[in-house]
């Protein structure tokens, strides 16, 4: 299996951070990335 580069996590990071408003390297906004992820999962 082959590595993700920086430059694209960092892209990423940013799109979803234009998106949603979270910024993921601030530990609150982390959290609540993660649980909503969670929630949406068990929603048919």
């Amino acid at each position: 299996m082959r590595g993700v580069h920086r430059n694209t996590i960092r892209a990423r990071r940013k799109r979803f951070h234009e998106l949603t408003g979270l910024d993921i390297t601030h530990t609150p906004d982390l959290v609540s990335a993660w649980w909503l992820l969670l929630w949406r999962q068990t929603q048919p």
